[in-house]
């Protein structure tokens, strides 16, 4: 678990330095599901297999929202029209 978050930081560091998006893909990747295993093994350990499930899934989703996020800030990619 730690490993993922370790490799999701270098990401989103790179990416954010660099300004790269190509780099903050794999850093939210990594960072959801690092979330997800933490928060699984961690506080919610006891927990049912079908909420257990939704966790991890809801921790992946805010990965892709973390590279929504940090895109818009770090980089000069914008949606056609702006």
């Amino acid at each position: 678990m730690w490993t993922l978050a370790i490799l999701a930081l270098i990401f989103l560091v790179t990416g954010a330095m660099n300004r790269s998006a190509g780099l903050l893909i794999p850093g939210g990747i990594l960072g959801g599901i690092a979330l997800g295993a933490g928060l699984i093994e961690g506080p919610f350990a006891g927990v049912g297999d079908p909420l257990s499930g939704g966790i991890f899934l809801l921790s992946f989703a805010a990965g892709w929202v973390l590279i929504t996020v940090m895109s818009l800030i770090f980089t000069k990619i914008r949606s056609p029209g702006r």
